[in-house]
């Protein structure tokens, strides 16, 4: 996988913009590669709300959100909006730990979701 596949990967992620198992697939078969690189995609704080969105809009799981929130936190290539980066390593970490966080809900994403913006 060349650096602008990576880099597609990675945009694809945080975007969520196909589905989550193809996207966790292609991490998977790619993992290697994928260790130890440069920031090459940021993580803004309107991704994180559009995902929740979805989650709300019922498109994804609580699962889903769940996985996709484990996938891009702490990922190496991706770097967090400088701005808000605080906001959302709490939020990330919060939506990929429900066994700490507690089930995620409609009512406890929202809160999430409050808290973002």
């Amino acid at each position: 996988m060349n650096t602008n596949s990576i880099k597609v990967l990675l945009e694809s992620l945080v975007k969520l913009d196909k589905p989550l198992d193809i996207i966790k697939h292609e991490i998977q078969q790619n993992a290697e590669q994928l260790v130890d690189i440069q920031d090459m995609v940021e993580l803004y704080k309107i991704d994180v709300v559009n995902v929740m969105k979805v989650f709300l809009d019922k498109r994804i799981s609580s699962d889903d959100l769940s996985v996709w929130a484990e996938l891009v936190e702490g990922r190496d290539g991706i770097q967090y909006e400088e701005e808000f980066q605080k906001v959302i390593a709490d939020v990330l970490f919060w939506l990929s730990s429900p066994d700490i966080n507690g089930e995620l809900t409609n009512e406890k994403v929202k809160e999430y979701l409050d808290y973002l913006l």
